[in-house]
């Protein structure tokens, strides 16, 4: 710093006009041996003054001193202590020292806190911050803080101190608010969880962000938003999309009319997809007590259903010969014996389900003569008929024509080397030689579902 020069020159002159004085006052040899006076002065008046550490006085201070090399320690008012090396010769002197001028104390602050303060450049730490020591003179603070604009601000510092600058941060980036119906949705933005619903999400760019939006049940929501302004908050409702419960519907056993608020859904085993909510279910199969239940489905729930049905009906097991008989019990049709085929006896059939009481049952096959059985049945027993027989029926299955006779049709029984037999009428067999043969055929007599005979 600049010296004060009109207080050098002022102490420079009473000094000069001090000396003489002394020595016209004071006789030879009244001054202690070896001591010769001397003004000590400084740039800061008041300064304490300490030589070969005797307190001296404040400055400007007269003292006397020996000839020879001294240390001076001179504390302005404010300001660290300063050090001196200096000599004197023995005679009335002057010894002026130009001390460092004070530093200041700066308190640093920024709204919001944190921000991190470069001082002319340099990092000197983060706010609040206190610098106890800044030399006078012009200084750059420039604060830096994410999500904020930087800001510099220049001060010129001079004593008295301390001095208090601070910064208030305009925001550089927007807020997200964002809501949700229903609420306690995850919020993601750009890929990273930022919490639940509602929510504010701070630090967004100018430039926009990915938003997601994702609940249990619910479709995930999704947006981008546009250029958002800086320092403002943006904001988003959602309205989600519940997903449908899918519902796997069982019974034991198998094949029950399941119905769903009274609406008729499909046969168990299947697969029911619902709104959420509550829902009545009920399960009919025939000799079965009904089940119903009240169900409460979530937004894409995957649970299962399984009704367990009582049996209330009872079962009748029937037997034919021979096998592959349609069997129609009461006028419905209920299945077909089967067996290793040909005239054998069948498997045993199971029909279930039946009420308690008088049934009758129909069997029949093609070429066979049908036959009706009354059974009576009893509730939760099985009831076993005797195996039923079928007589056969004369159907002609082939024919041939011949060269002479023409043709002849009946029930094929062997094709020989050399000629073909046929039952040509119940109990009447025929033998035709194959020289008198223009063509053979076969009679098909297709059932109703289609299966030939």
């Amino acid at each position: 710093m600049c010296l004060d020069m009109k207080r050098i020159f002022a102490c420079a002159a009473a000094a000069a006009a001090f000396l003489p004085c002394i020595a016209a006052a004071q006789p030879a040899g009244a001054s202690a041996p070896g001591l010769a006076p001397v003004i000590l002065s400084a740039t800061v008046d008041g300064a304490s003054v300490t030589v070969d550490g005797v307190p001296r006085g404040k400055t400007p201070v007269q003292t006397a001193l020996a000839a020879g090399h001294h240390v001076a320690r001179l504390e302005a008012p404010g300001a660290a202590p300063a050090f001196f090396d200096f000599e004197t010769g023995g005679e009335p002197s002057e010894k002026f020292f130009a001390l460092p001028e004070p530093a200041v104390a700066v308190l640093v602050q920024s709204d919001p806190p944190g921000a991190s303060v470069s001082l002319d450049g340099i990092h000197a730490g983060t706010t609040p911050l206190l610098l106890p020591a800044v030399a006078p003179g012009r200084h750059g603070f420039l604060f830096e803080k994410p999500g904020f604009k930087d800001q510099l601000r220049e001060m010129v510092l001079a004593q008295p101190g301390p001095v208090k600058i601070e910064a208030a941060m305009e925001s550089s980036t927007a807020v997200l608010a964002v809501f949700s119906e229903p609420s306690g949705a995850t919020v993601f933005v750009s890929g990273v969880d930022r919490g639940k619903t509602p929510v504010e999400v701070p630090g967004i760019p100018e430039t926009g962000v990915a938003v997601d939006i994702a609940l249990d049940g619910y479709s995930t929501w999704r947006a981008v938003t546009g250029p958002v302004a800086a320092g403002t908050v943006f904001r988003i409702d959602a309205t989600l999309e519940s997903l449908p419960a899918v519902v796997r519907v069982e019974s034991i056993p198998d094949g029950a009319r399941i119905y769903i608020d009274n609406s008729f859904a499909g046969v168990s085993p299947f697969v029911s997809t619902n709104s959420a909510g509550l829902h009545r279910m009920r399960a009919d199969l025939e000799g079965h007590a009904s089940v119903a239940r009240s169900v409460v489905l979530r937004p894409g729930d995957n649970p299962a259903q399984e009704f367990r049905l009582r049996q209330t009906g009872a079962n009748a097991s029937f037997s034919t010969s021979p096998a592959d008989v349609d069997v129609i019990v009461d006028g419905v049709p209920r299945g077909r014996t089967t067996g290793d085929g040909g005239d054998s006896v069948s498997g045993v059939f199971v029909v279930s389900n039946l009420a308690p009481g008088e049934h009758s049952v129909v069997f029949s096959r093609p070429g066979w003569e049908s036959k009706t059985v009354s059974f009576t049945v009893q509730e939760g027993k099985t009831t076993v008929v005797d195996t039923t027989e079928l007589t056969r029926l004369f159907i002609p299955d082939f024919q041939i024509e011949t060269r002479s006779t023409g043709t002849v049709k009946g029930v094929f029984i062997e094709n020989a080397a050399d000629r073909y037999r046929l039952e040509v009428a119940p109990g009447v067999v025929r033998s035709i030689p194959k020289s008198e043969i223009l063509r053979v055929s076969i009679i098909r007599h297709d059932r109703e579902d289609g299966d030939p005979q």
